[in-house]
């Protein structure tokens, strides 16, 4: 990367050697801890190695010196322009089961993932001494980590503007000296920190000659960035802390023999990582294939699934896994490059992977998705060959651990980028993308899901090249959605938990401090916390005799700590707590009878029973409970509230703490009137709600997210590219060829179909989706209680209503079309994912047949402009008639769409 004999660094070097090493080396270090310097840390930890090699003098360090070192000595140089934008957040998190210690990043990209990957590693049962003892090592230094940011005053996911390349702001002198102290630690402060010096002693560097002839990212530093100066112990380099562990930890393998041990535990987790939560969301729709030819003899070191979804759809996985011998002998900052033969062995078991698929009746495509495992190296992988219609795309774990923390189909979107991605590069559009598949998605997304720049046409020998700067956006966005961290519960123990609200529809309340416990999930138990000022509310339930429907309890439970959310914060509003406070709920249902045994004439057994137990409140509900949600008053979840907030309030009272608060005023401020109901039990007797009800997925609607590729590739076929056009009769034609071509399109599809499995199936999702829309109705006063303050409830509500309404029309079309052009006796089985590429392709017809009305009524100026990539909007005539009260918009006639 950098290495300091260079000219450059030798004149830097020699003019450092005048300062005081501590004053020079701290105030160096404390530029790495300035948000708005991260896309130049490449610059500041050269300048780090060159004060720490070779600072000896009796100056003190100021700004002038430092603005003629970054920006005139390594500013001018090729230093400079090797830095890139920043990738990643400042500040990210490593859960340990001491809270979370925060960590600064700096040029190496997952540096929390990776250490958290090393801590999962140490906190195995059964560990040899020799990794306990690394442990707490690893923990102290993780430790010092987590005191920088704090005296710097950052938080977990900490992002902030840095420029690359450019010259850099400095603080003045006094601020600087400030900021030095915050990498500077006596032994007092060890010692408040719980860190002894002996566990220290593996990252501190005694011997700083080898300095003087080094590359900046494989050097004795940044295996050992803690130096002791005067007596006090200076972390040289707060951004490779994440680099000394994982390093720490593969060198004392080796020296124990067990470094292949190690290589087998983490290819292990990671394997476990990329089935049981990477490739998740895939479970409902896609099955396994089991592969049964053998790989080839030289092949990386890999695990593979394949996996198809039954639409002509393959998706081929192949996880790589690292040698870490090679960390020990170049560093992690140099690229992995395999053997030939290795690599001609992942090509060979590509191609039979990928003719296996073909070999199926209803291929279509492919796609094999490379993951690479490992502690963090990069990887440099290219192929002589490849098979035809078969994709190529290639992830980090780590971006495919945070692409999939997200909720909803994260994975899938990914995917149909990717296929985007193979479908330009299949026309002969080149694409420069140096950055990863990930900057291409990112800059995918921020394109508005357009695969190309509109004014990019999509053909031979044109160069579409991206910048590295799309990483940043979307895995700050990854980050924030899910906001994975420790939380402490009651009992001191931390729990990893993620936002349980980040898919919500409101989009304030996707940033809530709501979230779900991952280790109770995994064991099969419904438990969370709202984190506010000064308390941590813990909401669990017990149902393990499964007295109501699994579903039913997550619903209940969802809504009710929602709900809370309010409530804590205005017990936390109430009173200024100096130390946070744990404190739990457990709703218990083990005694409920089930729903059909329910005697809502009966007056017994309708309350519940409140014990501690441990450290929580159990409330236990009595068996005949759910009467209390018969009526259509609200009595039943004023009553289950109310005993929540009262057991909250009672456990923070036990610790000396008064609120001035009582659990009546809580729930009324959370119920404006008694006919907000939060909790549905009974569905009533109506037959066809109860029918609907009975299908308990989530109805799939339309996915505005593929509508510019659709047009796009649409646009290409009928080599409309670049055309533009203000003709009435021009615009109708190109409208109307537009929609014939999807109409053969989609006739095409049913014709090879069975018409009574599309019926169906088309009918199961007309079914949820009116199911859908009775859940809304049904909470529609709920929701305007409790989200009003967050959001524009209505507004959200009417976009919901009006994707149900327009798939709903695209599902009843498909019907009429089936019966019509689908055999009744043969055909193909119509899957899911074919049914909702259907409805896709339907609701772009019908859009642009609705412009073809809208032109031809003279409700939209016959304006037309096709991008030369091919895109094109559609729905243009809803504009004018939004903006034109006085004029009212007649039926579409259906002749326009076929």
């Amino acid at each position: 990367m950098v290495n300091v004999t260079d000219d450059v660094c030798r004149q830097v070097g020699a003019r450092v050697s005048a300062y005081k090493s501590l004053e020079m080396v701290s105030t160096a270090a404390s530029l790495l801890t300035l948000p708005n310097l991260q896309a130049n840390a490449l610059r500041l930890e050269t300048l780090v190695h060159l004060a720490v090699a070779n600072a000896s003098g009796k100056q003190t360090p100021n700004r002038t010196l430092l603005i003629q070192l970054l920006n005139e000595g390594l500013g001018n140089s090729h230093v400079a322009t090797m830095e890139d934008p920043a990738e990643d957040v400042f500040v990210s998190n490593v859960s340990t089961n001491q809270g979370d210690m925060l960590l600064f990043n700096g040029i190496w990209e997952a540096n929390d993932y990776y250490t958290q990957l090393i801590f999962e590693v140490l906190d195995f049962p059964g560990r040899p001494p020799y990794l306990s003892e690394s442990r707490d090592q690893c923990l102290s230094l993780l430790r010092l980590s987590d005191a920088i940011a704090k005296r710097r005053g950052f938080n977990r996911n900490d992002v902030f503007p840095s420029d690359d390349k450019a010259p850099l702001k400095i603080p003045n002198t006094g601020t600087l000296e400030t900021f030095s102290k915050s990498v500077v630690f006596n032994e007092r402060d060890l010692e408040s920190l719980g860190i002894s010096e002996e566990h220290l002693g593996p990252f501190v560097l005694e011997d700083t000659s080898a300095l003087r002839d080094c590359d900046i990212a494989s050097s004795a530093l940044t295996q050992k960035p803690i130096l002791k100066l005067e007596g006090l112990f200076v972390v040289a380099l707060p951004t490779a802390i994440g680099i000394s562990i994982r390093h720490l930890i593969v060198e004392r393998c080796e020296a124990e023999g067990q470094l292949s041990a190690l290589g087998a535990v983490i290819e292990r987790i990671q394997l476990l990582n990329v089935l049981n939560r990477g490739l998740f969301e895939l479970k409902k729709d896609f099955k396994p294939i089991r592969i049964t030819s053998p790989q080839p003899d030289s092949i990386v070191s890999n695990d593979e699934v394949l996996l198809t979804d039954h639409s002509g759809y393959f998706l081929h996985v192949l996880i790589l896994h690292d040698d870490l011998r090679g960390i020990l002998d170049s560093g992690f900052n140099e690229f992995v490059e395999h053997p030939n033969e290795a690599v001609e062995g992942l090509t060979s078991r590509v191609e039979t992977v990928a003719n296996y698929a073909r070999s199926k009746a209803r291929f279509q495509y492919g796609d094999t998705l490379f993951v690479f495992g490992g502690l963090g190296r990069g990887i440099m992988l290219g192929f002589d060959r490849w098979p035809d219609n078969w994709g190529c795309h290639f992830l980090p774990i780590s971006d495919l651990n945070l692409l999939t923390r997200s909720r909803g189909d994260p994975l899938k979107e990914f995917l149909a980028c990717m296929h985007q991605k193979s479908w330009i590069q299949y026309k002969g559009l080149k694409l420069n993308n140096i950055n990863g598949d990930l900057n291409y998605f990112g800059y995918w997304r921020d394109n508005d899901f357009k695969c190309s720049p509109d004014e990019q046409p999509i053909e031979n020998n044109v160069m579409f090249s991206l910048f590295t700067d799309f990483t940043l956006p979307i895995r700050k966005e990854l980050r924030l959605s899910s906001d994975r961290h420790a939380s402490q519960t009651p009992s001191g123990v931390y729990q990893i938990v993620e936002r349980l609200t980040q898919s919500s529809y409101y989009r304030e309340m996707r940033e809530a401090p709501v979230y779900v416990s991952l280790d109770d999930i995994r064991n099969g138990r419904l438990r969370g916390v709202i984190e506010k000022p000064g308390i941590n509310f813990w909401l669990g339930v017990d149902n393990d005799n499964r007295s109501i429907p699994d579903s039913m309890a997550y619903t209940w439970w969802s809504g009710l700590i929602e709900l809370c959310q309010s409530g804590i914060g205005l017990i936390s509003e109430s009173c200024a707590i100096q130390n946070t406070q744990s404190v739990e709920v457990i709703l218990s249902f083990c005694d409920l009878v089930p729903i059909k045994e329910v005697d809502p004439t009966s007056e017994e057994n309708r309350g519940f029973v409140t014990h501690e137990e441990d450290e929580n409140h159990c409330v236990r509900l009595q068996s005949n409970f759910l009467a209390n949600f018969v009526q259509v008053e609200n009595i039943g979840e004023r009553l289950l509230l109310g005993e929540v907030f009262r057991s909250v309030l009672e456990q923070l009272e036990s610790r000396g703490i008064q609120t001035g608060l009582n659990h009546e005023q809580i729930v009324d401020s959370l119920f404006s009137d008694n006919g907000i109901r939060l909790i549905h039990a009974f569905r009533g007797y109506d037959e066809i709600n109860r029918l609907i009800f009975e299908l308990d997925s989530e109805p799939k609607l339309i996915r505005r997210y593929l509508f510019p590729f659709i047009k796009i590739k649409m646009a290409n076929k009928l080599s409309l590219q670049d055309t533009k056009t203000d003709s009435e009769k021009a615009t109708k034609r190109i409208l109307n060829g537009l929609v014939e071509g999807y109409w053969q399109e989609i006739r095409e599809i049913i014709r090879n179909l069975n018409a009574r499995s599309l019926v169906e199936s088309c009918f199961r999702q007309l079914h949820r989706i009116q199911a859908d829309k009775v859940q809304w109705n049904q909470t529609a006063r709920a929701v305007q209680a409790i989200y009003s303050k967050y959001d524009d409830v209505v507004k959200v509500a009417q976009q919901r209503e009006s994707e149900r309404n327009l798939t709903s029309l695209c599902l009843r079309t498909i019907t009429e079309i089936a019966v019509c052009e689908a055999p009744e006796s043969e055909g193909e089985e119509a899957t899911p994912r074919l049914v909702e590429n259907l409805v896709d392709l339907v609701a772009v017809m019908i859009e642009i047949g609705a412009d073809s009305d809208a032109v031809h009524s003279g409700f939209s100026a016959p304006r037309l402009s096709i991008e030369p990539s091919g895109f094109f909007e559609t729905c243009v005539f809803q504009t004018k008639v939004a903006t034109d009260s006085r004029r009212s918009l007649p039926p579409i006639p259906r002749e326009s769409c076929h």
